[in-house]
């Protein structure tokens, strides 16, 4: 998979971009949950780096789903959708702010 190769003359550029959006997510969050299991060996200031980019792979994902999603119009999905993007703020809000302190290793 790589983002903007889809095939067929029906998709219109919004898809193109949803699509792409998804794929990256994926990656992302792919890349995030396989370096979870080897984290003594890289160390924890790399595995911290790693997962850094969970977070605007979590807003990505959100996107992507409200692009092509067919549920889009939802409340279900709207209050999910909420919830994964207001939780995500909340606590990179909080690690950024200092009010939640980092535990040394």
């Amino acid at each position: 998979m790589s983002p903007g190769q889809s095939a067929g003359a029906h998709w219109r550029f919004y898809r193109h971009l949803g699509v792409a959006w998804g794929v990256l997510a994926f990656y992302a969050l792919l890349i995030t949950v396989f370096t979870s299991w080897p984290r003594k060996r890289g160390g924890r200031k790399l595995w911290h780096a790693v997962h850094l980019i969970s977070v605007p792979a979590t807003l990505i994902a959100c996107v992507h789903a409200y692009q092509l999603g067919s549920d889009r119009s939802t409340a279900v999905f709207r209050v999910l959708a909420l919830v994964a993007v207001a939780g995500t703020l909340y606590t990179s809000t909080l690690r950024l702010s200092g009010i939640a302190k980092s535990r040394t290793a």
